[in-house]
């Protein structure tokens, strides 16, 4: 779907379905930007504002959690949604999700199921012929969840994160201990820290504790 394209229909859209949080969600996932030409900026942060909608748009892409290079966690929001946003979850490598469940989450011993946006969906594949290390697949699929949740997992002294795929699964740590050794990376890559940029941007006035 081509940008201009996107924001007409997204703009259209929207009128037809003010106040309908869920139909608004499917677009803001839809339209969301995913590169193919060349491997986004993990954790990096960007606003936008479509002259056909007038929408203020805030993306985090993807970024890295603290076990493996496998899993990423990004965020979508725009302010007809307000409170609510969407989860990016992303896996290297061409795979499918499973088709109807959400991604669980155990938040500081709590087992929490957050759904998909659509109820049946086995995500979308992205190629980036160019980043770093050369060619790479990459699998994404979208959550519904809000502004508390967001702040509950910044806040966390635990979180870990569990992704149902089609015939495998993927998880890791959001925050709390971990034995990976590889992350050496930039803090605004890691999901923790960029998560909170997120919010103070969307939400300053309610920035999470540090």
């Amino acid at each position: 779907m081509s940008p201009d394209s996107c924001q007409t229909k997204a703009s259209l859209i929207m009128r037809l379905t003010r106040g309908l949080i869920v139909p608004i969600l499917l677009i803001l996932a839809a339209c969301a930007p995913a590169s193919k030409t060349s491997k986004p900026t993990p954790g990096l942060i960007y606003e936008r504002r479509p002259a056909a909608s007038g929408v203020r748009e805030v993306i985090l892409e993807p970024a890295w959690l603290l076990d493996t290079q496998e899993l990423r966690l990004g965020l979508n929001w725009n302010s007809e949604i307000n409170e609510e946003a969407v989860l990016v979850v992303s896996v290297v490598g061409a795979a499918n999700y499973h088709e109807t469940e959400g991604v669980r989450f155990n938040v500081d011993g709590e087992a929490i199921n957050i759904a998909p946006v659509k109820k049946s969906d086995y995500g979308e594949v992205l190629f980036h012929p160019h980043p770093p290390l050369g060619p790479l697949y990459e699998s994404r699929k979208h959550f519904k969840i809000d502004k508390r949740f967001i702040k509950r997992l910044i806040e966390a002294k635990s979180v870990h994160v569990h992704v149902e795929l089609f015939n495998n699964f993927a998880q890791e740590h959001f925050s709390g201990d971990s034995t990976a050794q590889w992350h050496q990376l930039p803090l605004n890559e890691m999901a923790h820290h960029a998560f909170r940029n997120f919010y103070s941007t969307v939400w300053p006035s309610q920035s999470p504790q540090p």
